[in-house]
């Protein structure tokens, strides 16, 4: 079209952003096309406007979403629909609400594609309350009965945990609707009701209503979640007969199912079957190897994508990264940590300086820690803080728990757990003053609890096993016999006692 002199308009330069919302692997495209956009004078166009903001809202460039959106001198509906489904599919729902009432102020009436967008938003901050409000407009306006708006209320509703507004909403489209079945069953997949789930999903057999790609993602998320592989099979099974098994997301949760639930053999040979497969198909398959801790068949993933032409991404290496530290695999983390920013000019994000700072705590090589906290962008936060004083207990190493227990300090003056570690280290290093100064210290944050106490009743008498109360009873002799011989059986399999902060004593209630 360029080369043979015809100037793009507003349709063409729309048409081609939508065409790089398809993968983030044009993500270089899409900018280049938004300088030409600039260029042409047509950015304010409002149809072009709307489409480069969804196109960054596919690859979560929010501000980049938000920057389009502001120079639009007067938005139209679907200019602010583009701005709020673009906070709401990157998790940013108080900005999506606070949107959808800015545009309703300025006197624009919500749609169905505005209500799904603030009530996805409504779901992921579970706010039950703002979700009936805006329920109740969908019925006023007139929308109740739209199948799109119905399947995002259930949806809202059972993240809520409102079962029974759930189910009055889908009671109104169940007979013969897949979309208001299939959202019922994804929703209990989602909190976890699998049992419910499962029994929706025969309900709607028995109904007639043929299940479709959604229903089944939904399903085999809840067999990957629970490692149930044969109940995955059976779903893989009505897969096939209904010729869905080269859908592309469909297919990337059959590789991530059969991953999770242990069989490696039976996602390779989905994926190998795929006639189209994405980072999405091969993330699933690594992070399957690093769930059941096969390094090799994950290193090989990563040379087989690369080999096809598909780049690693972020998610990619925190699976990897994971894996290294669950296997203690000290120096190859650091090279794949390396290896983000200098190979595949990935930026680490938060989880890959944690696994690796973890793993380099756990075995000790803290001069590498700290190399990392001194370069990496991040300040390190509380937790990535309070696991290399763990660690620093483990080996004795008072000289960079004082920093690590200061910066804790900082975020939480009456952190009881990182006090406690420090009496240890100092305790262990014989050094008195420190000790008695730190536990006046503690006292004084109120950085101390109660001990703690497990209770159990044997024959309508009831027992607490109390941290460091030294009285006595008559069972204490029988208590101490069986904790040392199950403390005898758990080093004979490897496991070693850390420090302990106290006593254990049997008290009769």
């Amino acid at each position: 079209m360029q080369r043979t002199c015809v100037e793009p308009n507003e349709v063409t330069f729309s048409t081609v952003v939508k065409a790089c919302c398809s993968s983030v692997i044009r993500a270089e495209i899409g900018m280049l096309l938004h300088s030409i956009i600039i260029e042409s004078g047509l950015e304010m166009n409002l149809h072009v406007s709307s489409s480069l903001i969804n196109m960054y809202a596919k690859w979560g460039s929010v501000e980049d979403g938000r920057k389009v959106f502001a120079k639009s001198d007067k938005p139209d509906l679907i200019i602010w629909s583009a701005l709020i489904a673009c906070y709401a599919q990157n998790d940013l729902g108080i900005e999506a609400i606070d949107a959808f009432e800015k545009m309703q102020l300025e006197g624009f009436k919500p749609n169905q594609v505005l209500y799904a967008s603030v009530l996805r938003a409504c779901s992921d901050l579970t706010i039950l309350d703002l979700g009936k409000l805006i329920h109740t407009r969908i019925i006023e306006s007139g929308l109740l009965f739209d199948v799109f708006v119905a399947s995002t209320l259930i949806d809202m509703y059972t993240k809520c945990n409102s079962f029974s507004d759930a189910s009055n909403v889908f009671n109104r489209f169940s007979k013969g609707n897949v979309v208001t079945w299939s959202a019922m069953i994804a929703g209990h997949v989602g909190i976890e009701r699998n049992a419910e789930a499962l029994n929706l999903f025969n309900g709607m057999q028995d109904d007639g209503v043929d299940p479709n790609e959604i229903t089944f993602i939904a399903l085999l998320s809840l067999c990957a979640n629970i490692a149930t592989v044969d109940q995955g099979m059976l779903i893989h099974v009505q897969i096939m007969e209904m010729a869905l098994e080269t859908d592309l997301p469909l297919s990337n949760s059959l590789v991530d199912m059969y991953a999770n639930c242990g069989a490696l053999q039976d996602a390779c040979k989905v994926l190998e079957r795929s006639k189209e497969k994405n980072i999405v198909t091969w993330n699933a398959l690594i992070a399957g190897c690093a769930k059941h801790s096969d390094y090799e068949a994950a290193l090989n993933c990563l040379k087989v994508m690369c080999g096809q032409s598909v780049p690693p991404d972020d998610v990619t290496f925190v699976s990897i990264l994971s894996l290294c530290n669950h296997l203690g695999l000290v120096h190859e983390a650091l090279f794949h940590l390396t290896s983000m920013t200098n190979t595949y000019y990935i930026l680490p994000r938060y989880e890959h300086y944690m696994c690796t700072l973890d793993l380099l705590g756990r075995a000790g090589f803290f001069d590498e820690a700290e190399d990392i906290v001194d370069t990496m962008p991040l300040c390190p936060d509380f937790i990535a803080l309070a696991s290399l004083l763990n660690h620093c207990k483990t080996y004795k190493n008072t000289e960079l728990a004082g920093p690590y227990f200061n910066g804790i300090v900082s975020f939480d003056s009456r952190s009881t757990l990182s006090f406690a570690n420090m009496l240890d280290i100092y305790d262990s290093e014989v050094v008195k003053e420190y000790s008695d100064l730190l536990e006046g210290i503690g006292h004084n944050a109120n950085a101390w609890k109660k001990p703690g106490m497990a209770c159990l009743e044997i024959e309508d008498e009831k027992y607490s096993f109390v941290v460091g109360d030294n009285k006595t009873s008559e069972q204490i002799d029988g208590v101490s016999t069986k904790l040392k011989s199950l403390t005898a059986l758990l080093r004979e399999e490897g496991y070693l006692p850390q420090a302990v902060f106290g006593s254990i004593n049997l008290l009769s209630l």
